[in-house]
């Protein structure tokens, strides 16, 4: 009859913290799946996006037709 052998080791030290892989500032080049966006979000956000700057342009525009406040109209 064979006995077979176990080996006995020790729990490493409560303290014990395994090292992690350093993290990628990059969410596009992780190995992680992506939310996907919908046509229907990235057209909105689009809209969006040339909305703001329809205002800010018309906001720039307006600027330039004012008048300096030093010079009033009487």
């Amino acid at each position: 009859m064979v006995v077979p052998r176990v080996r006995v080791s020790k729990v490493p030290a409560p303290t014990f913290q395994p090292e992690r892989p350093a993290r990628k500032d990059s969410i596009k080049d992780s190995g992680h799946l992506q939310i996907p966006k919908w046509r229907s979000k990235e057209a909105k956000e689009e809209k969006r996006k040339a909305e703001e700057a329809e205002k800010k342009r018309q906001a720039d525009v307006q600027k330039e037709k004012r008048p300096p406040p030093w010079k009033k109209r009487t």
